[in-house]
Formats: C-alpha cells, sequence, structure tokens
C-alpha cells in the first residue's frame, strides 16, 4: 500500500470526512476529529500517526486541508511518468464532486473549493513512507489554472446528508453505465471551475446535449428522452421543457451561431441561474439512470425508450417562454441556398 497526501487549497474544514476512497482532513486535526470521525479503527491510526509524525509539517501548512489515499503506484513510477500523476490528480479530484454538488452553487463562484494537489500553479504529490512520515515530495508541471477569485469554502457536509449522492458517487460499479454517467457528473462539476458563463453555458449545454442516448441529432427528441426521467410529473416536464426550449432558441442560437456575450442577453445572475439549471438536470439524469441499476448501454437506451411515453410533449408557446425568469428576445431566421430544386411558389 502506498499513501500519498495532496493539499487542497482554498478551503476550510474543521472534521474529518471520508469521501469514497479518500479521507479528507484540515491540517489542524486533532484527535477528538479523529474519534468523531467516519473512518474505521484501521484508518484512524494511520491518520493519527501520520499526524504525530509530522507535527512541524503540518503545523507550518495548517492552512491548507489534506485529502489522503493509497495507490497501486510507487514513487519511482509516479516520478518516471507524468500521466500517471496527472490520474492521480483526476481521480482525487472527482472524490471532491460530492462537496462541490452541495456546497458549490453558480450563484456563488468566490466559494469554489480548490482542486486537489495544485497550489499556487503547481501540482504537488506528498508520499508517505513506511514509517508514516512524509518522504518525498512529487512536483508536477505549472498549470495556470484561472481559479475564480474569492474567499474559498467553509465545508458543512457530511456523508449522511445525501446517502443516495454519496452512494451513486461512490459506487464500486465498473460496467459502462455508471463509467458514462459518472464520468459526466464530473464533467458537470468541471463548469463551476469555468469564470465565463457564456462558455460555461455552452460547455453544459454541450453535455446535455447528448446524453439521451437519442439516435436523431435532434435537439427536441433529446430533450423529451432526458425530462421524461428527470421529471416527477407533468407540470414538471412542461416547465423544464420550456425553459431547455428558451435556453436552446434564444440563448444558445445568440451565442454560438451569433457570437454574442450572454450578458447581452441577460444579466450574469440570470444566466448563472440558467447554469445552476442545466447543472441540476445533468446531475439528476446521471443519478437517476445509475440508480435503476442498467449495466449496458443498449438496455439503458431501451429504458428511456419506454419512459418517454410516460408525459405528453406540449410544444412550448410563447407566452409559458415569456414567463421565465429571463430576458426574452425575437427569434433569428436563417436563410440558406438548397441547390437542385425548382420552386414556383414563393
Amino acid at each position: 500500500m502506498n499513501l500519498y497526501l495532496l493539499p487542497v487549497q482554498r478551503v476550510l474544514l474543521e472534521y474529518v470526512i471520508r469521501l469514497g476512497e479518500v479521507i479528507f482532513f484540515p491540517g489542524t486535526t486533532s484527535n477528538n476529529d479523529i474519534d468523531n470521525s467516519s473512518l474505521n479503527v484501521e484508518e484512524k491510526l494511520i491518520l493519527r500517526k501520520i499526524l504525530l509524525e509530522n507535527r512541524e509539517f503540518f503545523v507550518k501548512a495548517r492552512h491548507f486541508s489534506y485529502i489522503l489515499f493509497s495507490s497501486k503506484y510507487e514513487v519511482k513510477e509516479i516520478n518516471a511518468d507524468p500521466i500517471v500523476l496527472e490520474k492521480i490528480l483526476v481521480e482525487s479530484d472527482r472524490a471532491l464532486d460530492y462537496i462541490r454538488i452541495l456546497e458549490c452553487p453558480f450563484a456563488k463562484p468566490e466559494y469554489l473549493i480548490g482542486i486537489p494537489g495544485l497550489v499556487d500553479d503547481t501540482k504537488y504529490l506528498f508520499s508517505i513512507d513506511e514509517n508514516y512520515k512524509i518522504g518525498v515530495y512529487i512536483e508536477g508541471e505549472k498549470y495556470y489554472y484561472s481559479m475564480q477569485k474569492g474567499i474559498g469554502l467553509d465545508i458543512g457536509s457530511r456523508e449522511s446528508d445525501d446517502p443516495f449522492l454519496y452512494q451513486t458517487l461512490f459506487s464500486k460499479r465498473d460496467d459502462e453505465v455508471y463509467y458514462k454517467y459518472r464520468n459526466l457528473i464530473s464533467e458537470a462539476c468541471n463548469a463551476l471551475k469555468i469564470t465565463d458563463e457564456g462558455r460555461c453555458f455552452v460547455y453544459l449545454f454541450s453535455k446535455v446535449d447528448g446524453m439521451g442516448l437519442c439516435d436523431i441529432f435532434r435537439f427536441q427528441k433529446n430533450k423529451i428522452r432526458i425530462l421524461s426521467v428527470v421529471a416527477n410529473n407533468q407540470h414538471e416536464f412542461d416547465l423544464l421543457s420550456n425553459q431547455l426550449f428558451f435556453y436552446s432558441k434564444s440563448i444558445r442560437t445568440e451565442v454560438v451561431h451569433k457570437g454574442r456575450r450572454i450578458d447581452e442577453l441577460v444579466s450574469l445572475d440570470e444566466a448563472r441561474k440558467m447554469n445552476q439549471q442545466l447543472f441540476n438536470i445533468i446531475i439528476k439524469f446521471c443519478c437517476s439512470v445509475i440508480s435503476i441499476n442498467i449495466y449496458k448501454i443498449t438496455d439503458l437506451k431501451s429504458f428511456i425508450d419506454r419512459a418517454t411515453g410516460k408525459f405528453e410533449y406540449n410544444k412550448p408557446e410563447k407566452e409559458s417562454i415569456l414567463s421565465l425568469p429571463a430576458v426574452v428576445y425575437p427569434l433569428t431566421t436563417y436563410v440558406a441556398f438548397a441547390e437542385g430544386l425548382e420552386v414556383d411558389i414563393p
């Protein structure tokens, strides 16, 4: 077993929390914090020894929190291959998705938690030797990441706050359905790191656009499939359908095809609300399809096929779109030449 530490910036953590296979703890962790945690007896003993044997280190770096994890990779393997280090950092970052979903709203970008291992644009990994001392540290390449400026996150979430979400994110399943939609959850969480609301909107919409396993590339069909899984009743189905219609026709068209900034169309607060709604739809859809315990994509596609008849699709009306909490701009008409046709009536 190879133990490693990753420092995490921009976070105030006052207790020890298990996030799947990793342990997230503050540099100021006390024995009482360990006793009150959900760690098992062996894990508590290991964490105590690490804190005791590296007391001076944690005193100097007490403003950080840390992720403790075990890996099959040895130090020499990580040093020899930057891809291995990157893989470790990505997996550790995924563990924080639980915190991001529960505590990092798009409306408060300044609260976003840091990226494990990334300290002032440089990637770091600390190894723990057989005596529980910090042996060597591995310095990765520079990573010029434009993090949202702000105070960071004062974490309050516990493992028991959302058992359904926790079990979904930290399942040990290795089938293709879980792999696809667990990755999609992490990709959605990455949107929180995008500092520009317009790019964030386009990024999230691209994730929504393809997650319904639709045979034809048409957003309306894909939307129906997604909302048939996400919506709890007809009213919610209609409301979400109208919202996505507005997002697609009046926002995405203007931003993607006409190059307009999103703050020319809606306020930044409204843009963040839209991004939050897209994010919520992605998370709910992914958690829902994972929870039904279907393991093959073909079987999941058949399940969604059957679910699409659950609600009636009503074409969005202009009046209902105008009632949505955003500014509506006239739809754009596009004209293109079609060769090989003769039209007698205009």
